[in-house]
């Protein structure tokens, strides 16, 4: 009978009636619930889709996509997952911080997750605060016009986009990433990858380590990446802990009145343990493991364990109301109360109407009660709700916020029972203070070397810190000197870099360095591209070629430390002359952002246009305009400017000499850069140029580069050349070489002028001399007078053309040479 058998109407696929509601097609009808099959998630009547889950637990355990199951006691932090091969935006990663707590030190806890996707960063921290872009905001709200949203559920802060990735984090030992199924194989990290098999037990690198000891900690070592808070110089640890009880302790821990709920058939978990009896002897071995880790605070151990199995059990179809008032009891805040069904999209200031439309699997927890949704952690009445943003940011009532440019402190009141955003402060930085985010507020500060409130006042400071940034360094030194102040004081006595020198009130580095001069001057690698194009490489070869394709200009290679990146150019035809090619844009791969400078004068990161100034990451990046030029500069380095016309400069740290590859070359300070990417030297090769640049040419459909090399080109010029006259193209390569065309061009026009009157003048004498001629013969021979005035005109007329054409083409040709000769010599 149906309702009995938990497999029944499983092979049919087609949807079932049980308890009044038809379940999916892909779920069961089980007690009088629809529970989707094995290996599936969802709410059984809605949804029921494979996915990949991987779960951070404890102190901490990670449950991998396939089962497996990590125990890593490091206060590292580290990747959790990271799609790979993903060339759209729902690229994302995921990364947790573990932290030591308490008296015990021999384990950890999650700290915090932090999901980086869509070019935003948001952070899930202790006490569900919740961080974007390192500014702290109050949830509900939502981001890029709803691809983003962040939301409590219950105890714990939610994040869903519309890639279909979920992130859940309790603020204290709890985090659950759901990813679809679709990223299977694609992923990386402690959660594995999805593949449906479990050989997760590998490093970074694919390194099996199921046997080796140590094999949690390596794996976990071969994830870390940089923590931006830990900056007291320390080093973070990871390490294998194995956790031990007492026989006598083991005993008490493995009873029903313990961890043994888990796996006990005749407990409250009795169906799910019989659905999945791998899943509850893993989270009873992890349940275990943390009670004899934690002596002394067994008890919460035990019941955060408890908990994310009852969530699993939950995901497979078995709600159980397991907690009561002496078994791991929940206090709930004012207006609300525990509930073993809360619903996973809770109404809230938001979405008041989110439960009637919710597809997310319900959870256990506190509810608001009737009537009230959530305000932030709170319940309220709707009418007391705060106000929204045109970002999407929520304010509650009676708060303030701080507009992006902190210009303005805006306040959220009520205004004919609707709340509005006011403005309730004008406010405006400091000369010597910027805007910033400190300690997740965004606020006015002053810059370093400079005290003081960041709107009143911004004094310096004369301990300034010599490590202070590029742009945050005061530069009254500089700036005083030359008896500027009563007392002299040097331009290089504190200020200027013990490579540079003061000149005209600034510190200027010394030639051959580059740097601001204060805090940088060092030995860099220099690459540029000009003109239609002529590329210089990073140790002074030319490479010149016509390609109107994309080509990798320079990028690091795989032993490159400082920091990967990629950068290609695309070229293409303009005005129709000749094979002629000029940069159309600049595309940037660094730190996982894709930047395009294009010749409109735009960046763009991730296909989003970005107003200059501007800054990615928490400053890695920064985006600027100097002169002409677009410039993007990266922490590491890495400085990439485009005037969106045909010039492009690339300067890399002279670290990366022989790191790098790309129509560049390498840095290694050797002229030997006509290489093939496979290393090829092809100097000797009449068309070096267009083979080095066709073995960097990155794919695009219906590009070819050109075949012959720069010597066998032919540009084309005269009045009978695809229709543009002589004129033109000289005014067309005036306007790119204009240093080399204003003498040639005024000395043309000269000479042309001087012909062209000659010419008139000839042409009016051999017509006048005609006439006169034929009048005077008329009285001896009328029609011997008439045919040979027409003789002698013609005659005439075609004797002073021919030397005019004569003249005129020597002279066009002269020229012409000349100013081709020119511009090869400079190029």
């Amino acid at each position: 009978m149906v309702g009995d058998d938990p497999n029944a109407g499983a092979a049919k696929n087609k949807p079932v009636t049980c308890g009044g509601v038809q379940c999916h097609p892909k779920a069961i009808c089980y007690r009088s619930r629809c529970r989707c099959q094995k290996g599936l998630t969802g709410d059984g009547v809605n949804t029921c889709q494979k996915i990949c889950k991987c779960t951070v637990s404890g102190d901490p355990h990670f449950h991998t996509y396939d089962g497996e199951i990590l125990h890593l006691m490091g206060d590292c932090k580290y990747v959790l997952s990271e799609s790979i091969k993903f060339n759209d935006d729902c690229n994302f990663r995921v990364d947790v911080k573990n932290e030591r707590r308490g008296s015990n030190q021999r384990v950890s806890w999650p700290k915090y997750v932090e999901i980086h996707i869509y070019n935003q960063s948001i952070r899930l921290g202790p006490n569900e605060n919740v961080f974007v872009n390192g500014e702290a905001k109050k949830v509900p709200f939502m981001r890029l016009g709803g691809k983003i949203e962040v939301f409590q559920v219950s105890r714990s802060v939610q994040v869903t986009t519309k890639c279909g990735i979920q992130l859940n984090f309790n603020g204290k030992s709890i985090a659950q990433l759901l990813v679809p199924d679709k990223y299977s194989s694609r992923l990386t990290g402690l959660c594995g990858d999805c593949n449906g098999k479990k050989d997760d037990l590998r490093t970074k690198q694919g390194q099996d380590v199921s046997k080796a000891k140590d094999k949690y900690s390596t794996i976990g070592k071969s994830y870390i990446v940089n923590d931006d808070h830990q900056s007291d110089g320390t080093q973070c640890n990871t390490h294998d802990l194995e956790a031990k009880c007492s026989k006598q302790m083991e005993a008490i821990y493995s009873s029903s009145d313990y961890c043994g709920i888990i796996k006990d058939p005749h407990s409250v978990f009795g169906d799910c343990v019989a659905a999945d009896r791998d899943m509850a002897n893993q989270y009873f071995e992890s349940c275990m493991f943390d009670v004899c880790a934690n002596q002394g605070d067994n008890d919460t151990a035990m019941c955060d364990n408890i908990e994310v199995f009852s969530l699993l059990c939950r995901e497979i179809g078995f709600t159980v109301d397991w907690r009561d008032d002496d078994f791991c009891p929940i206090k709930c805040g004012p207006n609300m109360h525990y509930s073993a069904e809360v619903s996973g999209c809770p109404a809230s200031c938001m979405q008041p109407e989110a439960p009637s439309t919710c597809t997310l699997p319900s959870n256990e927890g506190c509810a608001c009660d009737d009537g009230m949704v959530l305000n932030g952690k709170t319940c309220a009445y709707v009418s007391d709700c705060g106000c929204f943003d045109q970002n999407g940011d929520y304010t509650p009532i009676g708060e303030e916020k701080m507009t992006e440019n902190c210009s303005q402190v805006l306040k959220c009141t009520k205004k004919s029972d609707h709340p509005q955003l006011v403005v309730y402060k004008e406010l405006k930085c400091h000369a010597n203070a910027q805007c910033v985010i400190d300690g997740g507020q965004r606020m006015c500060k002053c810059k370093s070397g400079y005290v003081g409130d960041g709107y009143t006042s911004c004094g310096l400071n004369s301990k300034a810190d010599k490590h202070s940034k590029i742009d945050d360094r005061p530069q009254a030194d500089a700036s005083y000197a030359n008896h500027r102040t009563p007392k002299k004081v040097k331009c290089g006595q504190n200020v200027c870099h013990p490579n540079a020198q003061c000149m005209n009130d600034r510190c200027i580095c010394k030639p051959g360095l580059h740097g601001d001069g204060v805090k940088t001057c060092d030995d860099v690698c220099i690459c540029s591209a000009k003109g239609d194009p002529h590329y210089r490489t990073y140790d002074g070869e030319m490479i010149t070629f016509m390609g109107p394709c994309q080509y990798l200009l320079t990028a690091t290679t795989p032993g490159a430390t400082q920091c990967q990146f990629r950068v290609l150019v695309t070229n293409e035809k303009r005005g129709g002359i000749g094979k002629a090619t000029w940069t159309k844009a600049v595309d940037i791969y660094i730190y996982k952002l894709h930047i395009r400078i294009d010749f409109s004068q735009k960046i763009y990161v991730n296909d989003e246009v970005r107003y200059l100034p501007s800054s990615e990451l928490d400053g890695k990046i920064h985006m600027f305009r100097t002169g002409k030029h677009m410039v993007v500069s990266a922490e590491c380095g890495l400085q990439v400017g485009f005037d969106g016309v045909h010039i492009v400069k690339v300067v890399a740290p002279s670290s990366l000499s022989r790191m790098m590859t790309g129509i560049c070359g390498d840095c290694d300070g050797i002229k030997n850069d006509k290489r093939l990417k496979n290393g090829t030297d092809v100097r000797k090769m009449a068309n070096a140029d267009t083979l080095v640049a066709d073995s960097y040419r990155e794919s695009m459909d219906g590009d070819k580069p050109p075949q012959e090399p720069f010597a066998e080109r032919r540009l084309k010029f005269g009045p009978l050349d695809a229709g543009y006259g002589s004129i033109f193209k000289l005014l067309f390569l005036y306007r790119t070489f204009k240093a080399t065309f204003n003498i040639y061009l005024s000395i043309y026009l000269s000479i042309y002028l001087s012909i062209m009157g000659p010419l008139f003048i000839s042409i009016y004498l051999s017509i006048y001399l005609s006439i006169y001629l034929s009048i005077y013969l008329i009285p001896i021979c009328s029609y011997l007078s008439i045919y040979l005035s027409i003789y002698l005109s013609i005659y005439l007329s075609l004797l002073f053309i021919s030397i005019y054409l004569s003249i005129y083409l020597s002279i066009y040709l002269s020229i012409y040479l000349s100013i081709l000769k020119s511009i090869l010599k400079r190029n």
